[in-house]
């Protein structure tokens, strides 16, 4: 998805909600900025409140209470929502993330992961997921290094093994004779 005001939240809703309605097994994360948190809450309440949510978020001592709750409870929730800031920040909630074992991962603001070398993307990267989304209304800059980045995210199984050969094209400068 890759434009600004075009429903992604709620077409990821619906997704999600399918989902459900074909049984398909397995409990979901999405991962959005802190500013879009609430508003996610929002929205599965007002266009699916069947779904039961869950979100990871809170004091340091709340998450751990939330962590002890949810350790073992994937059947009591359908969808995790938290922030890139805790998904991939301190060591107890990325822990407790890489330990699920969700279906489907959806990365609200994806371009956010656009730098392969950067903290952030290789703790995300370790959540394992069935299948991953990225949303963003920010479009790529015509930007190969950054297009490969966000591949390599969604597609991790084709990318990593190729990592190096990748990073050896970028470092070839063109020479005209």
């Amino acid at each position: 998805a890759d434009d600004m005001g075009l429903g992604k939240t709620c077409q990821v809703i619906s997704f999600l909600a399918y989902l459900k309605q074909i049984n398909e097994p397995g409990a979901h994360l999405i991962i959005v900025p802190s500013s879009t948190l609430e508003n996610w809450l929002r929205e599965f309440k007002k266009f699916c409140p069947t779904l039961k949510i869950e979100p990871y978020y809170g004091s340091q001592k709340e998450r751990g209470e939330l962590r002890d709750m949810l350790e073992n409870a994937h059947d009591q929730y359908d969808v995790m929502v938290t922030t890139y800031n805790l998904a991939a920040g301190n060591k107890y909630d990325v822990a407790f993330l890489r330990k699920c074992d969700f279906n489907v991962i959806v990365y609200d603001e994806g371009h956010m992961l656009k730098n392969s070398m950067s903290e952030r993307f290789n703790k995300l990267m370790k959540i394992h997921g069935n299948f991953r989304l990225l949303l963003t209304g920010t479009p790529l800059q015509n930007n190969l290094r950054e297009l490969i980045s966000l591949l390599e995210f969604i597609m991790p199984h084709l990318f990593v093994s190729k990592k190096e050969s990748l990073q050896t094209i970028f470092k070839q400068r063109v020479r005209t004779t």
